[in-house]
């Protein structure tokens, strides 16, 4: 499958700061990822979301048929670039050192035709408020049917019987 990518190089954001934004689309669809970070209020999205409308742009640019929906997140690498040192004067004439550190971030898009996310391979359970996979959906579902089941013959049958 093809492959477009982008970099952002020499983020004066520290590594683990934008790691947080990017583990909130990693693995995602690159449209609904740019929605995500527009609206996160982490100083790293910004930059990221720029990023990801650059790498969706290079793709429309390769291949003007592509759908937005058909681009995912393939890809999304946060590296540390190198560290700007300064030095923080205290008492006695000392001076602490300090690390200004960078980030690298690569982002791959790859196109996939159609590709179905863990939300829409789950149902919602009330009980414990997380989803739930839908074999478990289904075969709670099936225990009950055949149990209501049961109560109808057994209902049905005293019915046939008394009469």
């Amino acid at each position: 499958m093809k492959q477009y990518s982008a970099t952002l190089r020499y983020l004066r954001i520290s590594p683990r700061k934008v790691r947080l934004a990017a583990d909130l689309v990693r693995n995602t669809n690159a449209e609904q990822a740019v929605h995500q970070l527009e609206f996160s209020t982490k100083r790293a999205s910004q930059p990221l979301a720029k990023l990801m409308r650059s790498a969706i742009t290079s793709a429309r640019n390769d291949n003007a048929t592509i759908a937005l929906n058909q681009l995912w997140i393939k890809e999304l690498r946060v590296d540390e670039g190198p560290k700007l040192k300064r030095f923080r004067p205290v008492s006695r004439g000392r001076a602490h050192p300090i690390e200004k550190k960078t980030s690298h971030i690569t982002v791959i898009l790859e196109v996939q035709e159609s590709r179905k996310t863990k939300a829409r391979n789950s149902t919602f359970d009330s009980r414990s408020g997380r989803p739930e996979p839908v074999e478990r959906a289904k075969s709670e579902t099936s225990a009950k049917n055949k149990k209501e089941e049961t109560k109808e013959t057994s209902a049905s049958k005293k019915l046939i019987a008394k009469s």
